[in-house]
């Protein structure tokens, strides 16, 4: 047993004796969850729970596949029901406003996290690599404080990794936002705080490509709050 090999497991670094290798992927074992963490080029990118057969079927050398993940997925989990959490990067999208119409704005990089037919949506300011990651307000209405989207009469479909990215599409593009907890999603100018659409609009009409991220507000969440939810 070498002496430093805790310190060094600790410390996310390869143990000194080990001739030189590429850290792939890390299984971290709880209390009632198996949790492995997936690398590239040393850092976390996506993160997912295991069943303990899984793991025993790895190390048997049989075939081991959890299918094919939705681009961006940042963990997947398997209990009663599937959890995934989903990083949708800044970009522009076209949003509905009630009763005006469409508008192009600009959002910040935004996590999306579905668990049985409940969703939540916050936004980050880059793309997460670990669960200490800090999270924001959405930057949209009908979303509540704690992340739990509103979905009004759009019939979201039960989450699993076949059906992510079509609440994305449901969310974004088929929902109509009104003035529905609209307020006290970003700082700035009071009528931005009021109606975080109006930001939208100037956004909009300046051809604004990025969001301005100083106007986040931010909530007492960390990534892994989410994840332990």
């Amino acid at each position: 047993m070498h002496g430093n090999a805790f310190e060094v497991a600790l410390a996310g670094k390869m143990p000194a004796w080990l001739p030189h290798q590429t850290l792939r992927a890390r299984l971290d074992v709880y209390e009632e969850a198996l949790v492995l963490t997936k690398f590239e080029q040393g850092k976390a990118m996506a993160c997912y729970e295991v069943a303990p057969g899984d793991v025993a079927t790895a190390f048997s050398g049989e075939m081991l596949a959890t299918g094919i993940l939705p681009d961006g997925c940042l963990w997947y989990r398997q209990g009663s029901r599937e959890q995934i959490g989903v990083y949708l990067p800044p970009q522009v999208w076209r949003m509905q406003l009630a009763p005006e119409g469409i508008v192009r704005t600009a959002l910040p990089g935004l996590v999306l996290v579905g668990c049985g037919a409940d969703y939540l949506l916050f936004a980050v300011k880059q793309r997460p690599s670990d669960g200490s990651e800090r999270l924001f307000h959405a930057p949209v209405p009908n979303v509540f404080n704690k992340g739990d989207i509103c979905k009004g009469n759009v019939a979201f479909p039960t989450c699993s990794a076949g059906t992510i990215r079509e609440v994305v599409r449901l969310f974004f593009e088929e929902s109509a936002f009104n003035n529905h907890l609209a307020s006290g999603k970003v700082g700035g100018e009071k009528r931005y705080a009021g109606d975080v659409r109006e930001l939208w609009k100037d956004l909009s009409e300046a051809e604004a490509v990025e969001f301005p991220v100083e106007l986040l507000v931010r909530t007492n969440l960390k990534l892994e709050d989410v994840w332990a939810a």
